[in-house]
């Protein structure tokens, strides 16, 4: 093909119309492709190609010059308009900025990329139109700073997106598709720092069609938390068993996710729980702790950060919405923890107290009605703070403790020591007891009447030996004939033996058949003495058919001390024959 060279020049109207140069025209200077006011002149280059430049690198410049209307490069299909054009004003560039863009028989772009270049500023803009013949609308630009705006005209991030307007509530943004079908197939945003590949990152792992669980990782690519499809929040498990679940030591179970509460074949009475069991519908926080020492993992956590003494921990609140009209959300009860003193032993341990509170009239609220101090100490009841016993319960206007069982039942408070048990009850005959559990002895009885009986008292009463000859002088007088006694064996051999240190009371009688005493005296005699005596009485011949002699005495006894009864006379005597008329000893511990 030839070459025709032409210096600079301009090709008006009348140079060339509508001429077809089949030849490479080489231009050294400036073309000029000038219309004067018609303004459709054309440089037409069919079947070829216009190249700028030279094969010695000179520098080479295509200008379009700015015109008031579109002026363009087009390419044109059968000498239709362009379908698509580089316009130094189109769309609307009144700035001098250039745009490429596409048209279809239009005067506007329907799609357009426009190269903005203002003071101090420039961008990158892309508009498209819905409809022929309609002025685009830009969507998407790159800002002087690198920004990407999509649906917005001021990035303020590396990629801002927006869209939605008032009232639209929640609407899809942007959106990442795996295009996989299988379970578990889904999309991740990810989150790194420098040079790393991986670190965190926030995605979906699909389970059903248009269904799929949330998924958080961190820490190279792991996942530590979740939100399940069904809702359930899952921290360190992938198979959250509650609305929240914390950690993953949740092993399989015959009962599946469910906890059991109460025996469905139970009573269920007011105030138990009423279910057999559920899966957990609150926070389910789980550890897997083999020691049978102590706890050695934390679970829930409620934390202060203030350093005052006396000050408390966050509460643990029960709450409920009240019924009536106008209701309120009211706490019904608290657990919450106080440090009274701020410090313990000046290191990592601090002095504490546990409180239980609960809710009054509307006009108190939740009140602490019982705490547990460092010692381990309960109280019951307002006021006090410094109990001195393990259990101290106090209230200055009401009984401070009952202790009531069933119908037909006993209730009892239990005493005990290394050694014993000891019950305070009420029983089924409605006395009042204590009754020893270890010895299975009931010692003391108190009937609904007032009427007192100790059981287990010392007590005892014997017969005396009929026909017993003693000689005169002091002698010790046999009761060895219907012997009854409690408290144990305490009486034989006609003396009785104090079990315990106490007072004891004592009576005694004798009758001798007729005789000539004159100075006939009966004595209780402690420890064999006739000098250490409990009682003593004298009795003159009386002249009748017998002669009986009565003496009664209260003393202290230490234990193992005892008493006997003794006679004295100046001849020999005789217990009568009549085991009723003979005489008797008894006695019994007062306290």
């Amino acid at each position: 093909m030839a070459h025709t060279k032409i210096t600079t020049r301009n090709i008006t109207d009348d140079a060339v119309t509508s001429a077809k140069l089949d030849t490479n025209i080489d231009i050294a200077g400036t073309l000029d492709v000038t219309g004067a006011t018609t303004l459709d002149s054309t440089l037409s280059v069919a079947g070829n190609s216009l190249v700028l430049g030279a094969n010695d690198n000179e520098e080479t410049l295509l200008t379009i010059r700015y015109s008031t209307v579109p002026t363009y490069i087009s390419s044109t299909y059968d000498g239709t308009s362009g379908i698509s054009a580089f316009s130094t004003n189109q769309y609307n560039n009144d700035d001098g900025s250039a745009s490429l863009s596409s048209a279809a028989n239009t005067a506007y772009a329907n799609a357009a990329i426009k190269l903005y270049s203002g003071t101090g500023d420039s961008s990158i803009r892309f508009y498209t139109a819905t409809a022929a013949n309609t002025s685009p609308t830009e969507y998407m630009r790159v800002d002087h700073d690198g920004t990407v705006g999509i649906g917005t005209a001021s990035p303020n991030t590396k990629l801002h997106a927006a869209t939605g307007s008032n009232g639209s509530g929640l609407v899809d943004v942007a959106r990442f598709q795996n295009t996989g079908t299988t379970a578990n197939d889904g999309a991740r945003i990810q989150l790194t720092a420098g040079t790393s590949t991986s670190g965190a990152g926030i995605g979906c792992l699909g389970d059903a069609l248009n269904s799929s669980h949330l998924v958080f990782h961190a820490g190279g690519n792991t996942e530590r938390m979740r939100i399940a499809s069904d809702g359930k929040v899952g921290v360190g498990t992938d198979d959250p068993g509650a609305q929240v679940q914390i950690n993953d030591n949740w092993a399989s179970a015959t009962n599946g996710a469910y906890i059991y509460v109460k025996n469905d074949s139970s009573q269920y009475t007011a105030g138990d729980p009423y279910l057999m069991n559920s899966v957990p519908q609150g926070i389910l926080i789980t550890e897997d702790d083999s020691n049978t020492s102590g706890p050695t993992k934390q679970g829930l956590i409620l934390y202060n950060d203030n350093n005052t003494a006396g000050a408390f921990s966050p509460m643990l609140s029960f709450a409920k919405r009240e019924t009536g009209s106008s209701p309120y959300r009211a706490t019904m009860a608290a657990i919450y923890a106080k440090a009274p003193t701020g410090t313990g032993n000046s290191d990592a341990w601090i002095d504490g107290q546990l409180h239980f509170a609960t809710a009054g009239a509307a006009s108190e609220g939740a009140k602490s009605r019982m705490f547990i101090d460092k010692e381990g100490k309960v109280v019951v009841g307002p006021g006090n703070t410094t109990p001195d016993s393990l259990l101290h319960v106090e209230d200055s206007t009401h009984t401070a403790i009952t202790i009531q069982a069933g119908n037909n039942s006993s209730a009892s408070l239990r005493l005990k020591n290394d050694a014993q048990d000891w019950d305070l009850n009420t029983q089924i005959n409605d006395n009042f007891a204590i009754y020893n559990q270890t010895s299975s002895t009931q010692p003391f009885t108190v009937s609904p009447a007032g009427i007192v009986t100790t059981s287990l008292n010392p007590a005892f009463r014997a017969n005396a030996k009929t026909d017993e000859v003693y000689s005169n002088g002091w002698q010790k007088v046999l009761y060895d004939t219907s012997v009854t006694q409690r408290g144990g064996t305490n009486f034989a051999s006609s003396r009785f033996t104090a079990p315990v240190d106490g007072w004891y009371q004592f009576n005694a009688q004798w009758t001798a058949d007729n005789n000539s005493d004159n100075d006939g005296t009966l004595s209780l005699f402690i420890n064999g003495s006739s000098t250490d005596l409990a009682g003593s009485s004298s009795m003159s011949n009386t002249g009748a058919n017998y002669d009986s002699h009565v003496v009664s005495g209260c003393c202290y006894l230490a234990a193992t001390n005892y008493v006997e009864v003794y006679r004295y006379s100046s001849v020999s005597t005789e217990t009568r024959t009549s085991t009723a008329y003979g005489g008797w000893f008894s006695g019994f511990m007062i306290g």
